[in-house]
Order: structure tokens, then sequence, then C-alpha cells
């Protein structure tokens, strides 16, 4: 999955995905359009669009998709919905329990910070990242605060709306996460945040299986883009000053630095391996292009210079 470029409040990204039937579909400020499976060269219009209403808000519109594409999840700056390939007509409001630290309002989710009380008053958790557990019943987000949510969702398909319940994870996180991925199976949850520590956690025991923290001669930086390969044994991390590193994950608990990639211009806003995991490729905000990286003759020179093992 991918976005497009985004530029003031006028312009937000838009977010890209292909779901279990092959349409397109793409998440923006004005809501969701999906588009015929097969060859879009004619560019034809969308077959389906649901509008959302501006009262929703348009902060942040991060889209994410089980990896069958049968799932969707959909972010409103402080509402969270589901979309599914099998019912395309209709989206599916997430309404976080009572007991869950936050409090639902009409179309949208409010609430307050975990572990504190709420009221009708409080104001709503804005969320600017999430990601989707494989099977849909799991939902990861970050709030404007740099807190890490994780919602476990019980919905039907014949359910109106479906309803999420906060976990606690056994080990407190820092505050200031910025950037989430996750692996493929949803067994490991990588958490970015904004003194450039990228923080490997075990979505089962919801407990930290390792820190991946910058090295001694490197500023904090700010991570916005984090990138699981197919397989999951390397995690592309994009830095506040453009470069791209590519760790080896292969046994979380040792965690090495495979490439460093020189990057963009600006900081590094999204990351995505090719089916294959034999090439990366990655956009900036500030820099207009779109770079597609061979990670293979990458190693492959590498290893010849002798500067890779």
């Amino acid at each position: 999955m991918n976005r497009g470029p985004g530029g003031g409040d006028s312009e937000r990204p838009t977010w890209l995905a292909f779901d279990a039937f092959g349409r397109l579909v793409a998440h923006d400020m004005k809501g969701l359009r999906i588009w015929p499976a097969g060859s879009i060269s004619a560019q034809p219009p969308p077959i389906l669009e649901l509008l959302l209403p501006p009262a929703l808000g348009t902060w942040f519109t991060p889209m994410a998709k089980t990896p069958d594409g049968q799932t969707m999840v959909l972010v409103r700056s402080s509402a969270v919905f589901l979309w599914r390939s099998q019912a395309p007509d209709r989206l599916i409001p997430v309404i976080p329990l009572p007991h869950s630290g936050a409090e639902p309002a009409p179309a949208a989710l409010s609430g307050s910070r975990r572990g504190t009380t709420t009221s009708a008053d409080a104001p709503a958790l804005r969320f600017h990242a999430v990601q989707i557990a494989p099977l849909g019943d799991r939902v990861y987000l970050i709030d404007q605060k740099g807190l890490l949510h994780a919602w476990a969702i019980e919905s039907t398909s014949e359910a109106p709306q479906a309803q999420a319940r906060e976990l606690d994870w056994g080990v407190p996180l820092a505050e200031g996460a910025s950037s989430l991925a996750l692996r493929r199976d949803g067994a490991v949850l990588a958490v970015g945040d904004r003194s450039g520590t990228v923080t490997l956690l075990d979505t089962t025991r919801q407990t930290v299986l390792e820190r991946i923290k910058p090295s001694s001669g490197e500023a904090e930086s700010l991570l916005l883009a984090l990138a699981f390969s197919p397989d999951g044994r390397d995690l592309a991390v994009g830095s506040q000053q453009g470069s791209i590193s590519i760790w080896s994950i292969a046994q979380p608990k040792e965690a090495r630095l495979r490439l460093r990639l020189p990057g963009h211009r600006g900081l590094v806003t999204s990351l995505v391996f090719d089916p294959q995991g034999r090439r990366l490729v990655s956009a900036a905000g500030i820099d207009p292009l779109v770079e597609v990286w061979d990670l293979d003759l990458l190693q492959r020179e590498l290893m010849r210079l002798g500067l890779a093992g």
C-alpha cells in the first residue's frame, strides 16, 4: 500500500490499496472510491464512492489492509471504520467499549488518554497511523500524543457496527510513537518513534522483543516510514534526514543492519517492498522523486567490494 503526495490543509494524501478481487481502493479527505479490477489505462470513473461528512475531520486519513485484501481499516482523524471487500457498499464504524478509555460520539470516536477518566467533554483522540491484523480482529493505532493503542475487534458480517476493546501491553511503552508496520503474519509489530528508535513488539505475548536504536554518531530522527519485507526477515526504516536503513530481523532479538541507502531530500514518508522482497520503493514529502532500489544488486555489489557479509 502506498499513499500519494500530500500538501497543506487543502491537499491531503490519498491512500491506495488493492482488495481481494483486484479492485483499486482509494481513501482521501472526501471518502472512499473503488475502481474495477483489470486495466485502468482508460481511467474509468470509480464504480462506487462512499462519501464521508467533513464533520468527521480530515486531519489524517490513513488506511491499512489485511494481507489477503479482504478487510481494510480507515481512519478519519478520530473516527475508525472497517471496509470489507465482500460488502463494498458500506462502511462499518468501530466503536470502543466504555472500559477501553474512549467514549463514542455520533458517527465518530472520542475519548481521552488511557488511564484517565472519560467524559462527554473530553477531546477526541485523533489517529495518524494504523495497522490491521491478518484476520481483521485487531487494529493498532497511534494517536496525536504519540500513544500506541491496540484494539481487539468484535464484529460479525451482519452487525451495523464493530466494537473495540483496548488491550494493555505487558510492559510500558514510551510516548512519542510516530509510525507502525505489522509483519505479514501479524506476530511482530514495529513501532517507530521521534527519537529514531524502532521497538519490535510480540503481539501475542504483548512484550518487547527488541529496540533498534540509532548509532552513537546519529542524531535523533523522527521516523514516519516502516515496512516489513514479504517474508518478514527484513525491516526498512526511513529517517527524518532522508536515509533508509534495512535491518535483518530474522531473529528479532539479534537485529543487525544490512544496508543503508542515501535516500531522499527530506523526511522519508513511504516505503514498500515488491512481492518478492527484492526491490524497495521509497518516497519523501518534499522530494518529487519516487526511488526504486534493487536490493539484490546492491547486496552483490557490496559483497564484491568487501563492504558486506
